[in-house]
Order: C-alpha cells, then sequence, then structure tokens
C-alpha cells in the first residue's frame, strides 16, 4: 500500500471481494489498532522513546523518537554510535506503515560535547560522517528536521549559552545570513535523499514577527529546491496565550509558500508550576486544536508525549497513568471520529448485526444499522475483537 496511506486505513476500496477485505482486517488486527486520526489525508502522531507503551497505536499514527534521535544521544562519545533507541522507533513504525519521523539533525542543545573542540575542518566532516550515518541506517525515513530552533535567540550551534559551537564549519551566517542553515539542508538532500526535509522551530505561529523571520530562511531554501515542509512547535506556553486569529492568519503566511505544514511538539495544559486542570486542558484543546487540524496547509500533528509521569510539560498528559482518558482525550475521538464510521462492538460474525456498531456523528449506536460493506468509508476491527 502506498505509504502516504496509513497501514490500518481501509478507504473506499473497490475491486475487491469481502473476503479478501475481512482477510485484511484480521491481519491488521492481529497486531494493531485503528487510530484516531483514521481516514484522514494527514496524521496525528506523537513523540516516544524508548519503550513504546503498548497503547500507542490505540491513538497515534505517526511516531517521532522524542530523544532517541538527537545526535547527542546517538554518538555521545565520538565514533561510537548507540543507535537501540531510534531503531526500536524506526522499526515500530515501518512495521506498522505508519510516517517516521526524525528529530533531529543540528541543533544547539544535546549534542555531542566533543563537537565543539574540534576544528571547524573536523567539524563540518563530523557532520558529513552524522548525516550519512543516519541515511544509511534509516533509509525510509519520511521526515526528517534538518535544522531544529535555528532563529536568531533560540537555539542554534553558535557556542552561546553552552550550546554546541559548529554553526562556522557549515559556512557561518555567509552571504545570506543563513548559509549554516543552507548548507545543512544540501547535506541533507544529498545524504537523506528520500526523505522530506523540514526546519523547525518554536514561537511561530503565535508571534507575527518571527513568523516573518522564518519565512526568509524557509524562503531562501525553497528557492534552491531544499525544502519539502515546515515545522512548527506547539508547546503549551507558545499556543494557550495566542489569539485562535493569530494562529490562524499566521499559518495562513505559511501555506502561501506551498509547502505543507507540520505541527510539532504539540501539548496543552497548565505550566509545570501549577496543579493538573483537566477542564481548563478540555477547553484550550476545543479552542486550539481545530484551528490547527482544519487548516488545509496543515498535514500533520505530533504531540510531544501523552502519558501522566512522561511528558516533558508535566501537566499536559492526556491519558492518566491508570490507563484512562482525561476529557481531552475523550473529546479527541469525538471530535476525529467521522460520521458513518462502522467498528466492531464485539468478537463475531462478519454477517452479524451485534457484531458491528456505526457512528451518528454524535454517538455509538449498537447494533449497526446495516452490515459493513467494501462501500464502507472507514471499516475499524477494534483491538482485541476477532471478526469471521
Amino acid at each position: 500500500m502506498n505509504r502516504n496511506k496509513f497501514f490500518y486505513h481501509i478507504e473506499k476500496i473497490f475491486q475487491i471481494s469481502v473476503t479478501t477485505l475481512i482477510c485484511v482486517l484480521l491481519f491488521n488486527l492481529e497486531s494493531f489498532s485503528q487510530p484516531l486520526a483514521l481516514g484522514y489525508d494527514k496524521f496525528l502522531g506523537n513523540a516516544y522513546d524508548p519503550a513504546i507503551p503498548a497503547s500507542f497505536d490505540t491513538y497515534w499514527n505517526q511516531i517521532t523518537p522524542g530523544n532517541a534521535g538527537k545526535w547527542g544521544s546517538v554518538e555521545g562519545s565520538r565514533n561510537i554510535f548507540n543507535w537501540g533507541g531510534a531503531d526500536g522507533v524506526y522499526n515500530y513504525a515501518k512495521q506498522r506503515g505508519i510516517p517516521f519521523k526524525r528529530h533531529t539533525l543540528i541543533w544547539g542543545q544535546q549534542q555531542p560535547s566533543w563537537i565543539s573542540s574540534l576544528s571547524a575542518a573536523d567539524q563540518l566532516d563530523e557532520i558529513v560522517q552524522w548525516f550519512s550515518a543516519v541515511g544509511q541506517r534509516y533509509p525510509e525515513i519520511d521526515l526528517v528536521d534538518v535544522v531544529n530552533e535555528a532563529l536568531n535567540g533560540h537555539n542554534p550551534p553558535d557556542g552561546g549559552n553552552g550550546r554546541a559551537n559548529y554553526k562556522a564549519a557549515l559556512g557561518g551566517n555567509g552571504t545570506t545570513g543563513w548559509d549554516w542553515v543552507i548548507k545543512a539542508f544540501e547535506l541533507a538532500r544529498q545524504y537523506l535523499p528520500n526523505a522530506k526535509l523540514l526546519i523547525n522551530d518554536y514561537g511561530i505561529i503565535n508571534d507575527n514577527n518571527a513568523t516573518t523571520s522564518y519565512l526568509q530562511v524557509i524562503n531562501l531554501l525553497k528557492q534552491r529546491g531544499l525544502i519539502d515542509g515546515i515545522g512548527v512547535q506547539g508547546h503549551r506556553f507558545e499556543l494557550m496565550n495566542a489569539a485562535s486569529s493569530t494562529l490562524k492568519s499566521n499559518l495562513d503566511r505559511l501555506a502561501a509558500t506551498g509547502l505543507p505544514i507540520y505541527i510539532s511538539e504539540f501539548d496543552l495544559g497548565p505550566d509545570n508550576n501549577s496543579q493538573p486542570n483537566e477542564t481548563l486542558q478540555l477547553s484550550a484543546y476545543q479552542r486550539i486544536f481545530p484551528v490547527l487540524w482544519e487548516h488545509p496547509g496543515v498535514k500533520g500533528i505530533t504531540l510531544w508525549g501523552y502519558i501522566q509521569g512522561q511528558m516533558w510539560q508535566t501537566n499536559t498528559y492526556i491519558l492518566r497513568s491508570n490507563g484512562t482518558e482525561t476529557p481531552a482525550l475523550q473529546w479527541l475521538w469525538q471530535y476525529l471520529t467521522k460520521a458513518g464510521t462502522i467498528r466492531s462492538y464485539q468478537s463475531g460474525n462478519w454477517n452479524d448485526l451485534n457484531s458491528w456498531e456505526n457512528y451518528s456523528g454524535s454517538q455509538w449506536i449498537h447494533p449497526a444499522a446495516s452490515l459493513p460493506s467494501v462501500a464502507d468509508d472507514i471499516i475499524k476491527i477494534q483491538k482485541g475483537h476477532t471478526i469471521t
């Protein structure tokens, strides 16, 4: 199946017998579930490593290694590579046919401590080796954050505030002001030829001036055919105090480039110094998530964790540690489930209406009004159910 259509999508399948369709569904059922964004032309994913929880594919149809893909995690000691965490995430994605997004190749933070002490020539040689190693190890990367947080005052590898110091080795500011970013993308195009190349940064769509600065870099890359998509971080401290109109307006500006937008590192909820507030979180999701999800330029959203006790932003979890869903996650199910979706209600026979339920647009109705057929947009077999 085309890798742009996620493995467990069953969308308008024609010229296929019901028997074959059932076999496809049973095969998916054995290993996988059907996630929140089933049936959409965009993904809703999450970041996770090293141990991916069993519930992951119940909700998400894209995955990013949160830390295991960063240079400092992989090559903490020069020429000694630890691929274990990233391998696990990559293999998980490929087994399920869902997009694997690599985060990140170039950044000022979480880089090898030894890189900054080298000469510029040796630094560039090591950067080339790093890109080459990633490309060879993961030839089917779908998307990659080539440069993360490059904007001035953010986290470029310029040696400021304890950051890695190899920006000059990539060309420094140069004649464009962004030669080092351009060089990084040239290397990525060379060594990761099958990946969609993204730039990624924070504080963008909530800030008109930051969007303007970001577009300057993006357009330099676009003019050279080096960029395939725009990454926009979506942490709580960026989005929750921003007007919806500002978010939409700046998404419009980015989308005018013709490049797809990917919301990365998304989380909503109270700050780390506050108590969890699920009512506030639900309200934030209901206001902000549709602005992002419904924008035609946005082709994917990646959350930055989802389980209580395992979050960078402590109070932004949407699955409690006991396995129960917060109101925000319950709302996501309702918001993203399409009217007309039919799913298994229990294990049973395909031709028994009691095996199925259908979604009216506001609630699940059991038994289903009719049996599923190859003409249905979405048929879901819930995890643990067997339909024969």
